[in-house]
């Protein structure tokens, strides 16, 4: 079972009245939890997505390099692919 505190929020009213058009009338708890859960695992998304976005760009250079080593080694196959000679059919 879940820990939970009460808390007492001051919400605009304009806010409340979009959120008792939503939500049925004792269960407002659960909707505002619902909506900081929502608004949460947004926020470590949004961080998670520029983290990886940092990640890339810091290996950039190294993965173009890497990638410019196996087209070099990919066109010297095709290369001696090319100057073997064909088996009569």
């Amino acid at each position: 079972m879940t820990v939970k505190e009460k808390v007492t929020l001051t919400l605009p009213s304009d806010l409340m009245r979009r959120v008792r058009q939503v939500a049925p009338p004792r269960g407002h708890s659960r909707f505002v939890t619902q909506a900081v859960e929502f608004y949460l695992e947004a926020q470590r998304q949004k961080q998670l997505e520029a983290q990886l976005a940092a990640g890339y760009q810091a290996n950039a250079e190294k993965d173009r390099a890497i990638a410019g080593m196996w087209i070099a080694i990919e066109e010297d196959t095709w290369r001696a692919i090319e100057d073997v000679p064909q088996e009569a059919a």
